[in-house]
């Protein structure tokens, strides 16, 4: 009898849980706006579950087993406005819809590719806090058609300058951005000069940004994560293709369908003609005679579908980036009075990987992935400076000038300096992953090992003049940083990760909570590291949504990591990682997003990060000679008397002494297209933020606003379509300064110096002194710690615009378009040089004239005025 009631209660149980998971299904047809025709080859995609369908001929998809509930439907389609619409879908029923999808620009060259049944779906599991699609890339006004550039239109990221494409995020550094292609990690995705960056937008699929509080998926960064997806070549036809010309680079793309499984093809190069052009602009860009540099990449991918289930890819990119410069400049009537600077600037970038994709069923997908990685380079550059009558200035990488010093008895009053830096840095990688979906939970986990081999080999030298003036100024007051004379590392490590996460939907699917927890292990170091992650969501309603995130990351130290865009010294920073603690930062992100109607968006994210054991050089209390003023003529030694001080000076041993917060309010109003009629599309953007750092001096915790702190900066994208043919975009954007480290003051340069010829072992402090005049030789001082970053840069403002003309014409579409970089021509502010002049004071009588020292703040100039024009064709 118990057995029979046991027996009973199971069936019934079986019976109610069976009753429980009552599904329901989706059923459509997607058409093309005005023509109607069916579209092929379009991803339908169930947004935060791993359910999909790709549409047949006749336009039409179905998803089946789909839990009752709410859901956005995702509809993408390269070439197409990708479309999202809210559906509910009922018990035992069918929910049909019948949608249009409108091109991404009317009538523009379209390129589309065949859907694929088998992808990455791990973004739709855990979405990007902002996306960009291709059109959006290529067409925005001010971006140069590069997607580094159009990040920077997002709220929360902010460029650090016009000449190149480095971004940070939420108060972050260059250094904690994560920049993924393809699963593959790019070491140095910049350019120099600011030209495009190594990704090619005619090839991208989408750009997604996880400006914090990112998944479990993602590690080994502190601030955020750049996905970027290169799209599939187009199997409708043998052969296709576009070609692009502008002023600067000319760029072509072929693609085609491979005779193999149901695959694709696709082959692309872009590369620069800058010496018909770009030369002609070199000095108003740079503030010199400096060329702009040379590159070119090739793109090769291959994707092949052997079976509905299977996706296989392989990729391949090769690229490079050289700039070579040379500056004479005379000073004075005398040949003597110059300044030369000889150098140049390689890079080259190696990428093979391959991946392959599984679905074993709707409820479960796997994926593995290996690819080899090299990051390469040379930098060289070697000067020479005379010293001029007139107080010519002698201009250092560092951001400031000063007078060139003069001849010290037994020695040639030549300055000459020789820097070679090589650096090669090799990862291979390899790793996979895999989602699960069971009921309520989508289960995903994954792991990845990598193995990198990193070398460096810097070297400084000077004459023997010039030795003595670096000394000088090593010791001087100005937080430059310790500038080791010589580096040569080279190392093999390895870095392994595990990770897992939970994304369960509760409240009959108003809501999820999502639990991860990755583990990360650092060769280098010899150590691992635990960090959690937790997101939760709220589906208000259909039209709001809340959501809170929160995380804990870490970060490697690594030599890839100091390589921030071919700055010269960069390198120099660090002897030695070995005895370091990985970076931490803590993240609380809260979310609200709110739809309204078919065409507007609004996202509004608050957030608070801190920042722990951020790795610097070490600073140390030294004792230095200082120049004191007694009286006399300021500009004259003999007014000054040398004496011993401590001051704060940097040495190349690295420690985990800085930490940091950073806090502020991102918000993005976006308009898309919902018809044809809709002509007005494009975002605004706002953010507030604040960043602070604190490090110790001397015992104490001295707090100063971060290098890129931005308080407040506006984005406007828009875009109007003018008829069919003709689209203007305008790109305006506003932020207050970054903050800087003013001079305070000048003093004399005091040298540690052999003093009597005949007496070499002599050594003494002295104050160097111009030969001619016999006036000292002075630079700037930059007072304590208290002064770091105590003011702020003009307001940045820029206004860009661009319009493009579509057409068809012998069976190819053609884009015609006009750029207007800095429409205004505004003269936005990159850095102050502290310049120092001693001349004799004419404004007194002859009599009473005498030698003064007059310091002021020579702004250095962005991008000016620059027109620029291209056409584009598809075929």
């Amino acid at each position: 009898m118990k057995n029979l009631l046991f027996l009973s209660i199971l069936v019934l149980g079986a019976q109610i849980g069976k009753a429980q998971e009552s599904t329901g299904r989706l059923e459509g047809i997607i058409v093309r706006s005005q023509t109607n025709e069916f579209l092929g080859g379009v991803n339908v995609t169930l947004v935060g579950t791993q359910k999909g369908d790709a549409t047949d001929k006749k336009g039409t998809f179905k998803i089946e087993q789909i839990r009752p509930g709410k859901y956005e439907v995702k509809i993408q389609l390269i070439g197409y406005r990708t479309h999202h619409q809210k559906i509910q879908i009922q018990p035992d029923k069918t929910t049909k819809i019948y949608l249009t999808l409108e091109p991404a620009v009317l009538d523009a060259p379209e390129v589309t590719v065949e859907g694929e049944r088998v992808e990455d779906i791990r973004l739709q599991v855990s979405p990007p806090s902002f996306k960009l699609e291709p059109n959006e890339v290529k067409e925005m006004a001010g971006a140069f058609e590069d997607v580094m550039r159009s990040v920077f239109s997002l709220p929360g990221v902010q460029a650090t300058s016009d000449f190149g494409n480095q971004f940070i995020v939420r108060g972050g550094g260059p250094d904690q951005n994560l920049v993924l292609l393809d699963n593959v990690e790019i070491f140095n995705p910049y350019r120099n000069s600011g030209m495009p960056s190594l990704i090619n937008p005619s090839i991208v699929r989408e750009v997604n940004l996880y400006a914090g509080a990112f998944p479990a998926l993602f590690g080994d960064r502190l601030s955020s994560v750049l996905t970027v997806h290169t799209r599939d070549g187009s199997t409708r036809k043998w052969l296709s293709g576009q070609i692009g010309l502008n002023l600067v680079n000319a760029n072509f793309l072929f693609e085609g369908k491979a005779p193999l499984w149901n695959g694709s093809w696709l082959v692309s190069n872009r590369r620069t003609y800058n010496q018909l052009f770009a030369e002609s602009y070199a000095k108003r860009l740079t503030s010199n005679n400096v060329a702009l540099p040379d590159f070119e990449d090739w793109h090769i991918k291959v994707a092949l579908h052997p079976s509905p289930k299977h996706r296989l890819q392989f990729h391949s990119i090769l690229g490079s980036n050289n700039q070579d410069f040379l500056i004479k400049e005379d000073l004075g009537e005398q040949d003597s009075e110059r300044e030369t600077l000889d150098g140049d600037d390689k890079i080259k970038t190696n990428i093979v990987g391959g991946s392959w994709n599984y679905l074993l069923s709707q409820h479960f997908q796997a994926a593995i992935y290996a690819n080899w990685y090299k990051n390469s380079g040379n930098s060289s550059f070697a000067g020479d400076f005379l010293p001029a009558n007139d107080g010519a200035a002698l201009r250092f990488a560092t951001g400031f000038a000063t007078e060139p010093p003069p001849v010290f008895s037994g020695g040639d009053s030549v300055f000459v300096f020789a820097h070679d830096q090589r650096f090669d840095f090799r990862k291979l990688a390899f790793g996979g992953w895999l989602v699960y979906e069971h009921g309520r939970h989508v289960i995903e986990s994954g792991f990845g090992f990598d193995f990198l081999k990193n070398s460096i080999d810097s070297q400084l030298s000077f004459s023997e003049f010039g030795k003595v003036v670096f000394d000088a100024l090593q010791t001087a007051p100005n937080f430059f940083g310790a500038l080791g004379d010589s580096i040569d590392q080279r190392k093999s490590y390895h870095r392994s990760n595990i990770y897992v996460q939970d994304k369960w939907t509760v409240l009959g699917g108003k809501a999820f909570v999502q639990p991860g927890l990755r583990f990360d292990y650092y060769d280098l170091i010899k150590r691992g590291y635990v960090s959690p992650r937790l997101k939760a969501s709220y589906h208000v309603n259909t039209e709001t949504t809340i959501s809170a995130a929160w995380g804990i990351y870490r970060q490697s130290p690594g030599f890839e990591k100091l390589l921030n865009g071919g700055r010269v010294f960069d390198l120099l920073k660090f002897e030695d990682l070995s005895e370091l603690s990985a970076e931490r930062a803590v993240h609380n992100v809260f979310t609200v997003q709110r739809q309204f109607g078919d065409q507007w968006h609004l996202t509004v994210e608050t957030y608070y990060k801190r920042f722990e054991d951020l790795i610097d050089q070490t600073i140390e209390l030294v004792e230095r000679p200082v120049a004191v003023y007694l009286a006399g003529q300021p500009g004259l030694p003999d007014s000054y008397r040398v004496e011993k001080e401590l001051v704060f000076k940097k040495n190349p041993k690295a420690v985990n002494d800085v930490t940091g917060n950073a806090y502020g309010l991102d918000v993005r109003l976006e308009k898309g297209v919902s018809h044809v009629s809709d002509r007005l599309f494009g975002w605004l953007s706002y953010s507030f933020g604040k960043s602070m750092r604190t490090q110790t001096f001397d015992d104490r915790r001295i707090s100063y606003p971060y290098d890129f702190d931005r308080c407040h900066s506006v984005d406007v994208v828009l875009n109007y379509r003018i008829g069919s043919k003709l689209t203007l975009g305008i790109t305006w954007r506003y932020g207050t300064g970054f903050p800087y480290t003013p001079a305070l003051a000048v003093e004399p340069l005091v040298a540690e110096v052999a003093s009597d010829p005949s007496n070499p072992d002599l050594i003494k402090p002295t104050i160097l002194t111009d030969p001619e005049t016999g006036a000292a030789r002075f630079v700037p001082t930059f007072g304590g710690p208290e002064n770091i970053n105590s003011r702020r840069y003009p307001d940045y403002q820029r206004l860009d615009a661009r319009m493009t003309y579509s057409t068809k014409w012998v069976h190819s579409e053609w884009q015609f378009y006009l750029d207007f970089v800095n429409l205004l021509n505004r003269e936005n502010v990159l850095l102050f040089r502290s310049i120092v002049k001693t001349e004799i004071d004419e404004s007194l009588p002859q009599s009473l004239q005498f030698l003064r020292v007059r310091a002021f703040e020579e702004p250095v100039t962005l991008y000016p005025f620059i027109p620029s024009f291209g056409v584009h064709v598809a075929f």
